[in-house]
């Protein structure tokens, strides 16, 4: 009884914390690829999971938290878009929306929630 009790207590803090963690991956997972212009994505609130850049840019581009691709600012940049080619895993929330605005000639992918 006496070990029933001590394993309680410690269970109890971790599912009261638990209940008020929201998991990022109760979203499903979606992917767009081929981004060669600004794009929205998603409005609303999600997660950037990662991004790829498939073809190297001439310049970098950004990744941004807001609802048009004209209102994209350093304000409400989540990720910078660098010019080479490579994976870049950043797992960030968004609030407003997801917007990408590629460097030059930069192709990117990118998986979102």
């Amino acid at each position: 009884m006496k070990k029933l009790l001590l394993a309680l207590l410690f269970l109890l803090p971790l599912q009261a914390s638990a209940q008020n963690f929201l998991p990022i991956s109760t979203q499903p997972l979606t992917r767009t690829l081929n981004i060669s212009a600004s794009t929205v994505l998603k409005l609303g609130t999600g997660a950037l999971i990662c991004f790829n850049v498939v073809t190297a840019g001439g310049g970098v581009g950004t990744i941004n938290d807001v609802a048009t691709t004209g209102a994209a600012t350093a304000a409400n940049q989540i990720a910078t878009i660098p010019t080479a080619v490579g994976n870049y895993c950043v797992t960030f929330p968004y609030f407003t929306g997801l917007v990408i605005i590629p460097g030059a000639s930069h192709v990117i992918a990118v998986s979102y929630q």
